[in-house]
């Protein structure tokens, strides 16, 4: 198994955030293929029709290519638990969403500095519970 890591485009200006669903800033699919990640991240509401996106912004999500399969969940080459480079603090609640094959959901929280100050290891109930919207 490999992880495909979707990192979104703030089209429009502001991220699309599903905490029920697990979708944040950035969503890392575990999948045997790209295509078939694909497929998992639009049961999850990522979509790749960048048509119904900010015209001048550019489409928000980016399908997977098999280039992409890493052997861990990684952001732009660093562990996704981590933090490394990352600010967080730009969507209410969690920034990322691992999606294991298995059905685990493990979010992770990076503060403004760019750690990891949270990770947690929850269900798509739970996520829904512990992140509501304002």
């Amino acid at each position: 198994m490999s992880f495909y890591t979707y990192y979104q485009n703030n089209s429009g200006g502001s991220f699309q955030v599903d905490h029920a669903s697990g979708v944040s800033q950035y969503v890392i699919i575990e999948a045997e293929w790209a295509e078939l990640a694909d497929e998992r991240a639009n049961d999850i509401g990522l979509y790749f029709d960048s048509s119904i996106d900010c015209s001048c912004c550019g489409g928000r999500w980016g399908a997977a290519w098999e280039d992409d399969a890493e052997d861990e969940p990684l952001i732009y080459g660093e562990p996704a638990t981590s933090g490394g480079n990352r600010l967080g603090g730009w969507v209410t609640g969690p920034d990322t969403y691992i999606h294991y094959a298995d059905g685990r959901i493990t979010s992770v929280t990076y503060s403004r500095e760019g750690t990891a100050t949270s990770v947690y290891y929850d269900s798509p109930v739970d996520l829904a519970t512990n992140f509501e919207e304002n």
